[in-house]
């Protein structure tokens, strides 16, 4: 029996992440409904988690089918496996807040590996309770929200940040 051709310049590749309950046959599950949809899965990563009792997925995978299709087909799947899901397109970037302290070492690597297009974000916002890491994002070109936390003004940052999530439409 012949195997299914992919056409690699007509194939657009997705992500599907998900979580449900941990049960047998979930791999198979996602891999059957793949496979009827027509798409190839590319890699996957997976794990059930003992102390949640929780199973987590990465599947990147391409075809020649239309996000809406895929959103569309999947739901009833997870929907009785009581999965949390999204799929996106590989070419989407998402946006990323990051939050930083005084010690800048992690920020510097995660703009070095996004300029260097090692890690495919884009970043609208970087948010600190000090200062420090201001010239970092104006060097970049990021903006920069300072906001100093105190026991007492805690909460009300954190709905700043929210707000800034919401308004900016950061997906992370």
């Amino acid at each position: 029996m012949p195997g299914i051709l992919y056409d690699a310049a007509a194939m657009t590749e997705h992500v599907l992440t998900l979580t449900c309950p941990d049960r047998a046959g979930l791999v198979r599950a996602v891999a059957t409904w793949l496979f009827e949809a027509g798409c190839n899965i590319l890699d996957s990563d997976q794990f059930g988690d003992p102390v949640s009792e929780r199973f987590f997925m990465r599947v990147h995978f391409g075809g020649d089918v239309e996000l809406s299709t895929l959103n569309d087909s999947f739901a009833p799947l997870a929907e009785s496996l009581e999965m949390q899901w999204e799929i996106w397109p590989v070419d989407k970037k998402p946006r990323v807040l990051i939050m930083v302290s005084q010690a800048d070492h992690c920020l510097v690597d995660l703009l070095y590996r996004t300029q260097s297009k090692e890690l495919p974000i884009e970043i609208p916002l970087i948010v600190s309770n000090h200062r420090d890491a201001y010239p970092l994002a104006a060097a970049q070109d990021i903006d920069f929200l300072h906001l100093p936390v105190t026991p007492d003004n805690k909460a009300e940052q954190e709905k700043q940040v929210i707000a800034e999530v919401k308004r900016r439409k950061i997906d992370l």
